[in-house]
Protein backbone atom coordinates (compact mmCIF):
# COMPACT_ATOMS: atom_id res chain seq x y z
CA UNK A 1 0.00 0.00 0.00
CA UNK A 2 1.29 3.34 -1.13
CA UNK A 3 -0.33 7.12 0.18
CA UNK A 4 0.04 10.11 -2.11
CA UNK A 5 -0.74 13.49 -1.25
CA UNK A 6 -1.98 15.86 -3.55
CA UNK A 7 -3.34 19.16 -2.10
CA UNK A 8 -6.60 18.39 -0.21
CA UNK A 9 -6.24 14.57 -1.71
CA UNK A 10 -5.11 11.75 0.30
CA UNK A 11 -4.83 8.99 -2.93
CA UNK A 12 -3.83 5.39 -1.71
CA UNK A 13 -2.81 2.48 -4.19
CA UNK A 14 -3.41 -0.53 -2.81
CA UNK A 15 -2.72 -3.51 -5.23
CA UNK A 16 -2.55 -1.61 -7.93
CA UNK A 17 -5.92 0.28 -7.81
CA UNK A 18 -5.90 3.40 -6.95
CA UNK A 19 -8.62 4.47 -4.22
CA UNK A 20 -9.71 8.54 -3.59
CA UNK A 21 -10.51 9.56 -0.11
CA UNK A 22 -11.27 13.36 0.09
CA UNK A 23 -10.43 14.82 3.00
CA UNK A 24 -10.72 18.59 4.57
CA UNK A 25 -8.41 20.63 6.48
CA UNK A 26 -10.22 23.13 9.65
CA UNK A 27 -8.59 25.98 11.02
CA UNK A 28 -10.72 27.64 13.71
CA UNK A 29 -8.90 31.22 15.78
CA UNK A 30 -6.75 29.35 18.54
CA UNK A 31 -7.47 25.72 17.27
CA UNK A 32 -5.72 23.71 14.88
CA UNK A 33 -7.97 20.54 13.73
CA UNK A 34 -5.86 17.84 11.51
CA UNK A 35 -7.13 16.11 8.33
CA UNK A 36 -11.22 14.88 8.82
CA UNK A 37 -13.19 12.89 6.30
CA UNK A 38 -15.50 14.87 4.18
CA UNK A 39 -16.40 12.53 1.43
CA UNK A 40 -15.02 8.65 0.57
CA UNK A 41 -15.46 6.58 -2.42
CA UNK A 42 -14.56 2.97 -3.00
CA UNK A 43 -13.29 1.62 -6.50
CA UNK A 44 -16.07 -0.78 -8.38
CA UNK A 45 -14.16 -2.81 -10.66
CA UNK A 46 -16.77 -3.55 -13.84
CA UNK A 47 -15.15 -6.17 -16.08
CA UNK A 48 -18.50 -6.02 -18.26
CA UNK A 49 -20.56 -4.16 -19.54
CA UNK A 50 -24.04 -4.76 -20.68
CA UNK A 51 -24.74 -3.20 -23.99
CA UNK A 52 -27.37 -5.20 -25.69
CA UNK A 53 -28.36 -8.32 -27.14
CA UNK A 54 -26.66 -9.95 -29.96
CA UNK A 55 -29.50 -10.68 -32.06
CA UNK A 56 -32.31 -8.35 -32.65
CA UNK A 57 -35.58 -8.16 -34.43
CA UNK A 58 -36.38 -4.60 -35.27
CA UNK A 59 -36.53 -5.32 -38.73
CA UNK A 60 -37.87 -9.10 -38.44
CA UNK A 61 -41.00 -7.97 -40.81
CA UNK A 62 -38.80 -6.82 -43.67
CA UNK A 63 -36.79 -9.94 -43.58
CA UNK A 64 -39.42 -11.85 -45.55
CA UNK A 65 -43.20 -11.27 -47.30
CA UNK A 66 -45.90 -10.94 -45.45
CA UNK A 67 -49.33 -12.76 -47.22
CA UNK A 68 -51.92 -9.74 -47.50
CA UNK A 69 -55.28 -11.26 -47.47
CA UNK A 70 -58.69 -9.27 -47.75
CA UNK A 71 -61.96 -10.69 -45.85
CA UNK A 72 -65.17 -9.28 -44.72
CA UNK A 73 -65.88 -7.90 -41.88
CA UNK A 74 -69.26 -9.63 -41.05
CA UNK A 75 -68.26 -13.09 -42.87
CA UNK A 76 -64.51 -13.49 -42.51
CA UNK A 77 -63.86 -17.41 -43.34
CA UNK A 78 -60.89 -19.23 -43.29
CA UNK A 79 -57.05 -17.96 -44.38
CA UNK A 80 -54.95 -20.39 -45.83
CA UNK A 81 -51.46 -19.73 -45.73
CA UNK A 82 -48.84 -20.79 -48.03
CA UNK A 83 -46.72 -22.95 -45.30
CA UNK A 84 -49.63 -23.73 -43.51
CA UNK A 85 -51.11 -21.72 -41.25
CA UNK A 86 -54.74 -21.33 -41.07
CA UNK A 87 -56.45 -18.37 -39.08
CA UNK A 88 -60.31 -17.88 -38.55
CA UNK A 89 -61.70 -14.31 -37.18
CA UNK A 90 -64.91 -14.20 -35.81
CA UNK A 91 -67.36 -12.21 -37.43
CA UNK A 92 -67.45 -8.12 -36.42
CA UNK A 93 -64.15 -8.83 -34.75
CA UNK A 94 -61.96 -5.87 -34.77
CA UNK A 95 -62.12 -2.17 -33.51
CA UNK A 96 -59.24 0.05 -33.91
CA UNK A 97 -56.43 0.40 -31.50
CA UNK A 98 -58.07 3.22 -29.54
CA UNK A 99 -61.13 1.19 -29.35
CA UNK A 100 -63.64 2.85 -32.01
CA UNK A 101 -65.76 1.68 -33.82
CA UNK A 102 -64.27 1.10 -37.91
CA UNK A 103 -65.57 2.24 -40.57
CA UNK A 104 -64.89 -0.65 -43.22
CA UNK A 105 -66.70 -3.56 -44.51
CA UNK A 106 -63.61 -5.42 -45.52
CA UNK A 107 -60.03 -5.42 -43.53
CA UNK A 108 -56.62 -6.29 -44.81
CA UNK A 109 -54.96 -9.49 -42.76
CA UNK A 110 -51.20 -9.30 -43.18
CA UNK A 111 -49.77 -12.55 -41.77
CA UNK A 112 -45.91 -13.40 -42.12
CA UNK A 113 -44.71 -17.26 -41.01
CA UNK A 114 -41.54 -18.21 -39.71
CA UNK A 115 -41.42 -22.19 -39.15
CA UNK A 116 -37.84 -22.69 -40.79
CA UNK A 117 -34.56 -22.04 -38.86
CA UNK A 118 -33.20 -20.57 -41.53
CA UNK A 119 -36.43 -17.33 -41.70
CA UNK A 120 -35.92 -17.43 -37.90
CA UNK A 121 -32.28 -16.67 -38.34
CA UNK A 122 -32.34 -14.50 -40.94
CA UNK A 123 -35.24 -12.31 -39.09
CA UNK A 124 -33.13 -11.99 -36.04
CA UNK A 125 -35.76 -14.09 -34.13
CA UNK A 126 -35.14 -16.35 -31.11
CA UNK A 127 -37.03 -18.56 -28.25
CA UNK A 128 -36.65 -17.41 -24.81
CA UNK A 129 -39.24 -16.15 -22.60
CA UNK A 130 -37.59 -14.31 -19.66
CA UNK A 131 -34.36 -15.92 -19.88
CA UNK A 132 -36.07 -19.35 -19.91
CA UNK A 133 -35.33 -21.60 -22.93
CA UNK A 134 -38.11 -22.24 -25.32
CA UNK A 135 -38.41 -25.44 -27.53
CA UNK A 136 -40.92 -24.04 -30.57
CA UNK A 137 -43.00 -25.38 -33.20
CA UNK A 138 -42.87 -22.41 -35.34
CA UNK A 139 -43.80 -18.64 -34.99
CA UNK A 140 -46.04 -16.06 -36.72
CA UNK A 141 -47.43 -12.27 -37.22
CA UNK A 142 -50.43 -10.87 -37.68
CA UNK A 143 -51.28 -7.66 -38.24
CA UNK A 144 -54.94 -6.41 -39.67
CA UNK A 145 -55.90 -2.82 -41.12
CA UNK A 146 -58.78 -0.87 -42.16
CA UNK A 147 -57.64 1.95 -44.95
CA UNK A 148 -54.34 1.64 -43.93
CA UNK A 149 -55.18 2.16 -40.01
CA UNK A 150 -53.54 -0.48 -37.50
CA UNK A 151 -56.39 -2.75 -35.85
CA UNK A 152 -56.55 -4.91 -32.75
CA UNK A 153 -59.76 -7.41 -31.34
CA UNK A 154 -62.79 -6.32 -29.43
CA UNK A 155 -62.41 -7.74 -25.84
CA UNK A 156 -64.83 -10.07 -26.40
CA UNK A 157 -63.51 -11.51 -29.82
CA UNK A 158 -60.63 -14.42 -30.31
CA UNK A 159 -58.93 -15.03 -32.93
CA UNK A 160 -57.91 -19.20 -33.79
CA UNK A 161 -54.82 -20.00 -35.59
CA UNK A 162 -53.73 -23.48 -36.32
CA UNK A 163 -50.45 -24.20 -36.81
CA UNK A 164 -49.37 -27.07 -38.73
CA UNK A 165 -47.59 -30.03 -36.87
CA UNK A 166 -46.31 -33.62 -37.88
CA UNK A 167 -45.47 -34.90 -33.96
CA UNK A 168 -47.66 -33.06 -31.99
CA UNK A 169 -46.54 -32.91 -28.24
CA UNK A 170 -48.82 -31.80 -25.45
CA UNK A 171 -47.31 -29.86 -23.62
CA UNK A 172 -46.90 -26.99 -25.32
CA UNK A 173 -48.48 -23.66 -25.14
CA UNK A 174 -49.70 -20.44 -26.85
CA UNK A 175 -47.17 -17.38 -26.16
CA UNK A 176 -47.44 -13.98 -27.39
CA UNK A 177 -44.30 -11.73 -28.04
CA UNK A 178 -43.45 -7.79 -27.60
CA UNK A 179 -40.19 -6.45 -29.05
CA UNK A 180 -37.77 -5.79 -25.84
CA UNK A 181 -34.62 -4.55 -26.25
CA UNK A 182 -34.07 -5.49 -29.56
CA UNK A 183 -35.84 -9.12 -28.82
CA UNK A 184 -39.62 -10.92 -29.39
CA UNK A 185 -39.79 -11.97 -25.61
CA UNK A 186 -42.46 -14.04 -25.13
CA UNK A 187 -45.04 -14.82 -22.43
CA UNK A 188 -47.12 -17.20 -21.79
CA UNK A 189 -51.13 -16.84 -23.69
CA UNK A 190 -52.83 -19.76 -22.61
CA UNK A 191 -53.01 -23.43 -23.70
CA UNK A 192 -53.45 -25.28 -26.79
CA UNK A 193 -55.61 -27.86 -28.07
CA UNK A 194 -54.58 -30.18 -30.89
CA UNK A 195 -56.53 -31.43 -34.27
CA UNK A 196 -56.97 -35.04 -35.22
CA UNK A 197 -54.73 -36.72 -33.04
CA UNK A 198 -54.23 -40.13 -32.13
CA UNK A 199 -52.12 -41.41 -28.84
CA UNK A 200 -49.25 -40.47 -28.97
CA UNK A 201 -46.58 -40.39 -26.41
CA UNK A 202 -44.74 -36.79 -25.09
CA UNK A 203 -41.76 -36.10 -27.85
CA UNK A 204 -38.50 -33.56 -27.22
CA UNK A 205 -39.24 -32.55 -30.62
CA UNK A 206 -42.28 -30.86 -32.50
CA UNK A 207 -41.49 -31.11 -35.55
CA UNK A 208 -40.33 -34.32 -36.33
CA UNK A 209 -40.59 -34.74 -40.50
CA UNK A 210 -41.66 -38.62 -40.12
CA UNK A 211 -45.57 -38.36 -39.87
CA UNK A 212 -48.09 -36.49 -42.03
CA UNK A 213 -51.93 -37.37 -42.95
CA UNK A 214 -54.43 -36.05 -45.25
CA UNK A 215 -56.16 -32.94 -44.14
CA UNK A 216 -58.45 -31.79 -47.18
CA UNK A 217 -59.42 -28.07 -46.02
CA UNK A 218 -60.96 -25.32 -48.11
CA UNK A 219 -57.57 -25.17 -49.81
CA UNK A 220 -57.69 -29.21 -51.13
CA UNK A 221 -54.28 -29.23 -50.08
CA UNK A 222 -52.75 -32.18 -47.94
CA UNK A 223 -52.22 -30.69 -43.93
CA UNK A 224 -50.12 -32.23 -41.25
CA UNK A 225 -52.45 -32.46 -37.71
CA UNK A 226 -52.54 -28.64 -36.09
CA UNK A 227 -51.81 -26.88 -32.95
CA UNK A 228 -55.13 -24.77 -32.80
CA UNK A 229 -54.91 -21.37 -30.12
CA UNK A 230 -57.05 -19.12 -29.55
CA UNK A 231 -56.13 -15.73 -28.71
CA UNK A 232 -57.35 -11.93 -27.69
CA UNK A 233 -54.61 -10.27 -29.23
CA UNK A 234 -52.80 -10.36 -32.57
CA UNK A 235 -49.10 -9.62 -33.52
CA UNK A 236 -46.42 -11.89 -32.33
CA UNK A 237 -47.57 -15.37 -31.82
CA UNK A 238 -45.49 -18.60 -31.10
CA UNK A 239 -46.68 -21.78 -30.40
CA UNK A 240 -43.97 -23.32 -27.72
CA UNK A 241 -42.54 -25.36 -24.23
CA UNK A 242 -40.32 -24.52 -21.70
CA UNK A 243 -37.21 -26.83 -21.98
CA UNK A 244 -36.45 -28.24 -18.39
CA UNK A 245 -32.85 -27.52 -17.69
CA UNK A 246 -31.73 -29.69 -15.33
CA UNK A 247 -28.05 -28.53 -15.04
CA UNK A 248 -26.66 -25.27 -16.69
CA UNK A 249 -23.51 -22.91 -17.46
CA UNK A 250 -22.38 -20.44 -19.45
CA UNK A 251 -20.37 -19.78 -22.45
CA UNK A 252 -18.58 -16.96 -23.68
CA UNK A 253 -17.87 -15.98 -27.35
CA UNK A 254 -15.82 -14.29 -29.03
CA UNK A 255 -15.78 -13.14 -32.89
CA UNK A 256 -13.34 -10.26 -34.76
CA UNK A 257 -16.00 -7.60 -33.83
CA UNK A 258 -19.58 -7.44 -32.32
CA UNK A 259 -20.46 -3.81 -33.64
CA UNK A 260 -23.64 -5.44 -35.81
CA UNK A 261 -22.92 -8.69 -35.58
CA UNK A 262 -25.97 -11.30 -34.37
CA UNK A 263 -24.46 -14.51 -32.44
CA UNK A 264 -26.82 -16.87 -31.92
CA UNK A 265 -26.82 -20.45 -30.38
CA UNK A 266 -28.90 -22.90 -32.44
CA UNK A 267 -29.95 -26.16 -31.13
CA UNK A 268 -29.82 -29.21 -33.03
CA UNK A 269 -32.38 -31.49 -31.03
CA UNK A 270 -35.05 -28.66 -31.20
CA UNK A 271 -36.32 -25.45 -32.89
CA UNK A 272 -34.80 -23.06 -30.21
CA UNK A 273 -32.29 -20.28 -30.95
CA UNK A 274 -31.07 -18.31 -27.82
CA UNK A 275 -29.75 -14.40 -28.25
CA UNK A 276 -26.54 -13.42 -26.47
CA UNK A 277 -26.30 -10.69 -24.25
CA UNK A 278 -23.06 -8.20 -25.77
CA UNK A 279 -20.62 -6.78 -23.56
CA UNK A 280 -18.03 -3.93 -24.08
CA UNK A 281 -15.47 -6.02 -24.34
CA UNK A 282 -16.38 -7.28 -27.56
CA UNK A 283 -17.17 -10.82 -26.84
CA UNK A 284 -20.87 -12.61 -26.26
CA UNK A 285 -22.24 -14.36 -23.05
CA UNK A 286 -24.72 -17.29 -23.15
CA UNK A 287 -26.45 -17.80 -19.90
CA UNK A 288 -28.31 -20.91 -17.73
CA UNK A 289 -27.75 -22.69 -20.90
CA UNK A 290 -28.59 -26.50 -20.81
CA UNK A 291 -25.54 -28.56 -20.19
CA UNK A 292 -24.99 -31.66 -22.64
CA UNK A 293 -26.98 -30.10 -25.87
CA UNK A 294 -25.37 -30.25 -29.21
CA UNK A 295 -25.69 -26.74 -30.61
CA UNK A 296 -24.08 -24.27 -33.29
CA UNK A 297 -23.03 -20.92 -32.69
CA UNK A 298 -23.05 -18.54 -35.44
CA UNK A 299 -22.09 -15.30 -35.92
CA UNK A 300 -22.86 -12.79 -38.98
CA UNK A 301 -22.75 -9.55 -39.86
CA UNK A 302 -23.91 -7.53 -43.50
CA UNK A 303 -21.80 -4.96 -45.07
CA UNK A 304 -24.88 -2.80 -45.92
CA UNK A 305 -22.30 -1.57 -48.73
CA UNK A 306 -21.06 -4.45 -50.25
CA UNK A 307 -24.03 -6.85 -49.44
CA UNK A 308 -21.27 -9.13 -48.69
CA UNK A 309 -21.84 -11.63 -44.93
CA UNK A 310 -18.96 -11.89 -42.72
CA UNK A 311 -19.88 -15.10 -40.93
CA UNK A 312 -18.12 -17.39 -38.47
CA UNK A 313 -19.86 -20.60 -36.73
CA UNK A 314 -19.08 -23.80 -34.85
CA UNK A 315 -20.56 -26.72 -33.73
CA UNK A 316 -20.21 -27.99 -30.00
CA UNK A 317 -21.53 -29.46 -27.07
CA UNK A 318 -22.52 -27.06 -23.92
CA UNK A 319 -20.10 -27.96 -20.90
CA UNK A 320 -17.38 -28.93 -22.84
CA UNK A 321 -15.57 -25.24 -22.80
CA UNK A 322 -16.56 -21.93 -21.04
CA UNK A 323 -15.01 -19.99 -24.37
CA UNK A 324 -15.18 -20.29 -27.74
CA UNK A 325 -13.64 -17.66 -30.49
CA UNK A 326 -14.98 -17.80 -34.56
CA UNK A 327 -13.24 -17.57 -37.01
CA UNK A 328 -15.17 -14.79 -39.51
CA UNK A 329 -14.88 -15.17 -43.19
CA UNK A 330 -16.79 -13.62 -46.10
CA UNK A 331 -19.85 -15.17 -47.83
CA UNK A 332 -21.97 -13.85 -50.69
CA UNK A 333 -25.67 -13.28 -50.16
CA UNK A 334 -26.62 -16.63 -51.77
CA UNK A 335 -23.62 -18.79 -50.00
CA UNK A 336 -25.32 -17.71 -46.34
CA UNK A 337 -28.70 -18.34 -47.30
CA UNK A 338 -27.73 -21.92 -48.18
CA UNK A 339 -25.62 -21.88 -44.72
CA UNK A 340 -28.74 -21.34 -43.07
CA UNK A 341 -30.40 -23.64 -44.54
CA UNK A 342 -28.54 -26.46 -43.52
CA UNK A 343 -30.30 -25.93 -39.95
CA UNK A 344 -33.56 -26.48 -41.38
Amino acid sequence: MKTLLRGGLILTLISGVLSCTIQKRIYMTGYYIDWINFASTTPTPQKFKVVGYSLNAYNSLSRKLSQETIIDVNNPGEIYCDEGTIVKFPDNAFVYEDGRNIKCSQVAVYITEFYTMSDILEAGLTTSSNNRTLASAGMVYIEARCHGEKLKLKPNKQVIVKMPTSYPDKTMKAFSGKLKNGIIDWKVNGSIAIENVESFPDSGLSDSPERFIEYEGESGREYPEAYIMRLSTLGWINCDRFYDTKKSTNLIVKADSIEKTFVAMIFKGMKSVLPGYEYANHSVEFKSIPTGQEVSVLAYRVNEKTKLVMVGHQDMVIGDTSLIELTMETMTQNAFKTLLAGYN
